[in-house]
């Protein structure tokens, strides 16, 4: 095996995408959850249909750092063979800052934090992408190269479509729990796209 480095980090990069997924859909659920009844309000703390939604989000957050915690692991393990990847590993940084922001904040400042999270999400996996793109232009895999060009297009595209959406939250706070359930939908669909192409560069590598 040429890159053990990045065989073993693009493998939890893999398995950090299924928990975004995961934790993507549990938030779209919970919004949902919201949208179908609007007689859910915080002060009703006796209500299964509060407690069902509190799981939910506490189901997420928990998956999402999860996600976090190994994709931090695997850029760390897979930047010692690609250089792209340690690029990555300092979104990742700016990413975490972001969520104790947004845990912190409430309104105006929350929306910022979580517009800045989507930007360098998208950068994070941009740059996961150019690694495997250089590391398989090393080993002559033209499929995984033509394959990367066009993933890079559909994440900035489904990543951006859930930034203005996030924006657009913060000027239409009466539609924020609609604008909020697409914009979950449009970023379950970027982390699915990024598992794909995750999971080809881990058989590309596996075989190297």
């Amino acid at each position: 095996m040429k890159y053990p480095h990045a065989y073993s980090g693009v493998k939890k990069l893999f398995i950090s995408e299924i928990l975004n997924i995961i934790s993507a859909g549990l938030m779209f659920v919970a919004v949902l959850m919201v949208l179908l009844d609007g007689k859910i309000k915080l002060p009703d703390i006796d209500t299964a249909q509060f407690w069902g939604l509190a799981t939910l989000v506490l189901l997420s957050s928990a998956v999402g750092i999860a996600a976090f915690v190994i994709q931090f692991i695997g850029l760390n393990q897979a930047r010692k063979d690609e250089w792209y990847f340690n690029k990555a590993l300092y979104f990742v940084v700016i990413c975490a800052v972001c969520t104790v922001g947004m845990t912190l904040t409430a309104g105006t400042v929350n929306s910022i934090f979580a517009a800045i999270d989507e930007v360098f999400t998208l950068l994070i996996n941009i740059y996961a992408i150019l690694a495997i793109f250089t590391l398989a232009e090393y080993l002559k895999d033209l499929h995984i190269q033509r394959t990367g060009k066009v993933m890079i297009v559909v994440i900035t595209v489904l990543f951006g479509i859930a930034l203005i959406l996030q924006i657009a939250a913060g000027f239409v706070p009466r539609r924020a729990e609609l604008l909020g359930a697409v914009k979950a939908g449009f970023e379950f669909a970027g982390y699915i796209v990024c598992m794909v192409y995750f999971g080809m560069a881990k058989k590309m590598l596996g075989k190297s």
